[in-house]
């Protein structure tokens, strides 16, 4: 496992935050996560991986990063560069003497990758932040509640997979036998939403882990449904997915 550092983001409350301020601070990740399997295999570097969680203890919500240690320095300079008012502070990873008091599970698409979630341009009128924050907010004190997400180096063929769903449609029933006289053509249609996977796929992009830990299942649950905002009626939606037994593993995974 990779030496990890811990960051911990404070932001004044007057900082203008906004959703294409963002967007420009993930736009840098894309790049940052690739590694040959030459680096990884041959000469033993370690797989990038950067990680940004929310995290609610003793009734305060806080924003971490947590990154290898070689990647520290560039994701503060990142986040300084974005937000110059932020405070930035290495700390000890917090996880380890909260994981076991936590039920855990994993947020999943629904669908395959290339079909999109709700973007903050869906949102015009409200914060779609505010809806898992609301919850955050009204936690007790002797809860503890995680969201972590886990970024990494995308899939090479994430992005052909969706142009070739794009090249072969949907199929819309038979029609008519071919002019051999042997069997039917099949009618083929456009995906639903293609606009959508055309416009996602033209982006750069990277694999995300969407992991959750809360005191309580009833938590855990609130939280799954709140990001309900991001379903898309032709796109993708969070399906939350927990196990069924080895909870042990699964809170090892939201340590790594």
């Amino acid at each position: 496992m990779p030496k990890l550092t811990t960051l911990l983001v404070t932001i004044p409350r007057e900082t203008e935050v906004t959703p294409e301020s963002a967007a420009t601070f993930l736009s840098t990740f894309p790049n940052i996560l690739q590694k040959s399997l030459f680096d990884i295999w041959i000469k033993g570097e370690p797989q990038p991986v950067i990680a940004l969680e929310v995290a609610v203890w003793e009734q305060k919500i806080r924003f971490l990063v947590s990154c290898n240690s070689s990647l520290a320095q560039f994701v503060s300079s990142q986040i300084q560069s974005t937000y110059p008012l932020a405070m930035i502070t290495p700390i000890e990873d917090p996880l380890p003497s909260l994981v076991n008091k936590l039920e855990v599970g994993e947020l999943r698409l629904a669908l395959a990758s290339f079909y999109p979630l709700k973007t903050w341009a869906d949102f015009r009128e409200t914060d779609p932040i505010n809806s898992y924050l609301s919850v955050l907010s009204k936690v007790s004190a002797d809860e503890v509640v995680y969201l972590s997400w886990v970024l990494s180096k995308a899939p090479n063929d994430w992005q052909g997979a969706g142009r070739g769903a794009i090249d072969r449609g949907r199929a819309m029933g038979v029609s008519g036998q071919q002019a051999n006289g042997r069997g039917y053509t099949e009618r083929r249609g456009s995906l639903p939403n293609q606009r959508g996977i055309e416009e996602k796929i033209a982006q750069s992009g990277f694999a995300v882990n969407f992991r959750v830990g809360a005191t309580s299942s009833s938590r855990l649950n609130e939280l799954a449904a709140v990001f309900g905002v991001f379903a898309k009626p032709d796109g993708n939606a969070w399906k939350l997915v927990r196990p069924l037994w080895g909870k042990e593993g699964w809170r090892k995974k939201l340590l790594n």
